[in-house]
C-alpha cells in the first residue's frame, strides 16, 4: 500500500514546486523554470522534465543556482571541443507557436567554425552569435507547424564557457502573429554588475585552453559575477 501511494506523492510534490508546471497558463512545457531536478543520469542529464544530448568535447549539465525566477536555473558547461543541448519536445497540432526564453552567458568564448550559442525549434538551428559575458536577455521566436508532431526548443553551447538557460515559454498563438526568421534577442534585463571592491579569486573559474579563441577569465570578469552573487556552485 504504502508504495502504491509514491507516485502520487511524487506528483504532488511535482505540483507544488514553483516553475515546476507550464500547463493550464498557456505555456506547453513542463518545468519551464528548471525546478525539477534529479541526479545526474547516465547520459549526464540533471533535469527531470528535460532531455538533451553531450555531442563532444567537455561540456556538462548543471542545476544553475542563479536563477532569473524561482530558485534553479539550466547551466550548460563547456570546456575545450564542447558541444552540448538541452531540449523538451511536446507533442504539437499545426499551426502557430511562439517560444521565449532568457538567456545569462559568462566568458563564452568561441568555438569550432566561431560558433557560440545556439537556438532549435522544429529541426531548424539557428546560430546566436551570442557570447561574452551578459545578464538575463529575453529570446523569442514565432514559427509555423505544419503538421501534428513531437517537437520543442532546443538551447546549445558550441563554446567554451558557461551559459544559463531560465523560464522558458512555449505557446499557441493565432495566425494574425508574424513569423520570425530568426530568434530575437532583447536587451539585458540588467548587465552583470561591475565589481564593487576588488577581490582574489584564484582557482574560482577554469582557464581556457591555448588553442581556444575564449580568453581566460580577467578579474573585471571575476569581480562582476562575484558581485552579481554568482554561486560558486555554478563554478565549479
Amino acid at each position: 500500500m504504502r508504495d502504491s501511494k509514491m507516485p502520487l506523492l511524487l506528483a504532488a510534490a511535482v505540483a507544488l514546486t514553483p516553475g515546476a508546471r507550464g500547463r493550464g497558463d498557456g505555456n506547453l512545457l513542463d518545468d519551464p523554470s528548471f525546478e525539477v531536478s534529479k541526479s545526474k543520469d547516465q547520459f549526464g542529464l540533471v533535469f527531470a522534465r528535460w532531455g538533451g544530448w553531450k555531442y563532444k568535447g567537455d561540456c556538462d549539465f548543471r542545476v544553475g543556482e542563479v536563477a532569473r525566477t524561482g530558485k534553479h536555473s539550466c547551466l550548460l558547461y563547456g570546456g575545450i571541443g564542447a558541444k552540448i543541448r538541452v531540449t523538451q519536445n511536446v507533442e504539437l497540432s499545426p499551426g502557430r507557436y511562439r517560444v521565449t526564453a532568457y538567456l545569462r552567458g559568462l566568458d563564452i568564448g568561441k568555438g569550432t567554425y566561431n560558433f557560440t550559442t545556439e537556438f532549435m525549434f522544429d529541426g531548424k538551428y539557428q546560430q546566436l552569435n551570442k557570447n561574452g559575458t551578459f545578464g538575463w536577455t529575453k529570446l523569442s521566436c514565432v514559427a509555423e507547424i505544419k503538421e501534428k508532431k513531437q517537437a520543442g526548443p532546443s538551447f546549445g553551447l558550441m563554446a567554451p564557457g558557461y551559459f544559463w538557460i531560465d523560464d522558458v515559454s512555449l505557446e499557441r498563438v493565432g495566425d494574425e502573429v508574424a513569423l520570425t526568421e530568426a530568434p530575437v534577442l532583447g536587451n539585458e534585463e540588467a548587465p552583470i554588475a561591475p565589481p564593487r571592491t576588488q577581490r582574489r579569486t584564484a582557482g574560482l573559474f577554469p582557464r581556457a585552453h591555448p588553442s581556444s579563441s575564449a580568453p581566460a577569465a580577467s578579474p573585471a570578469a571575476t569581480g562582476m559575477i562575484l558581485a552579481a552573487e554568482t554561486s560558486r556552485a555554478d563554478l565549479s
